[in-house]
């Protein structure tokens, strides 16, 4: 009973607050009606009882990790590599009209380069210095909102990956025979 009472003074209180404070590491939209939209930057800002919607976001530098990812090179050897990538709102209202979900987006993208790069390239051309120095070059985040990032990797490996096809009911390896005798299949 008491987070129904808290709720709805919670929802008086809105009502009869005529304001917002915007930090100086915050943006915000102002959306009036539904369809008006204005940036508003650090400081006080007037805002009109249910007429207003406010979104705020901090434009501090954030980080969002790059799951595991195996990739075999041009000259078919495996690399597994992880990370993160760092970045920072610009302009929250080409932010919110550009993507949805900016750290899905971002993740994404940097994932989609570092494969790229090393599918492309020999094990001798992908060190982390490289991949990460491509990807960060690809990633055009500017166009939504956001300024440059960064790619960084925290696990890179160079690693052999034994596979099993499921239709083939036998492992072969061309140097491990994993087909025990005399056991039926």
């Amino acid at each position: 009973m008491g987070a129904f009472f808290t709720n709805i003074f919670s929802n008086i209180k809105g009502i009869f607050t005529w304001w917002v404070i915007i930090a100086p590491w915050e943006q915000a939209l102002r959306i009036r009606l539904g369809k008006h939209v204005r940036l508003l930057q650090a400081g006080v800002c007037l805002k009109i009882p249910g007429m207003d919607v406010i979104y705020k976001q901090p434009t501090r530098v954030r980080t969002v990790d790059i799951g595991l990812q195996t990739v075999t090179t041009i000259d078919k050897q495996v690399i597994t590599v992880a990370g993160n990538v760092q970045f920072q709102i610009d302009d929250l209202e080409v932010l919110y009209r550009t993507i949805h979900n900016p750290s899905s987006v971002i993740i994404d993208f940097a994932a989609s380069h570092i494969a790229h790069f090393i599918a492309t390239h020999t094990t001798e051309d992908c060190t982390p210095q490289a991949i990460c120095q491509y990807a960060t070059q690809q990633l055009e985040l500017s166009k939504y909102g956001l300024k440059e990032g960064q790619v960084n990797l925290t696990d890179f490996a160079l690693v052999r990956t034994f596979r099993l096809i499921q239709e083939s009911r036998v492992w072969r390896d061309d140097q491990i025979d994993m087909d025990p005798e005399g056991v039926q299949l």
